[in-house]
């Protein structure tokens, strides 16, 4: 779920419509080494389970934390992030295969 020690960082903005900007998409793609022709026309439903993963961090971490740095701050978010992948991360099966739902 979150990236480990050593690797570098994305941080993505969400904000508005960014969750159908086939911008946004392609970049992260791109930066993830995701070929452009595998993302489908639905561009970023994967975005629920970062932003999901960024309300764990938030109501773990940082809400009513004190941090005497960013360093800090950063030092506390690793560690978390090392906790969370040893002691909650799973798999997470996505079956969305494209289609619209009827409804």
């Amino acid at each position: 779920m979150w990236p480990s020690s050593g690797r570098g960082w994305i941080f993505v903005a969400d904000n508005l419509t960014t969750h159908c900007s086939a911008t946004l998409v392609l970049l992260v793609a791109g930066l993830c080494v995701i070929p452009a022709e595998s993302l489908g026309a639905k561009h970023t439903s994967w975005m629920n389970q970062i932003e999901i993963g960024f309300s764990v961090l938030s109501r773990r971490v940082i809400r009513r934390g004190a941090f005497r740095s960013t360093d800090d701050l950063r030092d506390r978010i690793l560690k978390f992030i090392d906790y969370f992948n040893r002691t909650m991360a799973k798999p997470y099966k996505w079956t969305y295969a494209g289609r619209p739902l009827n409804v």
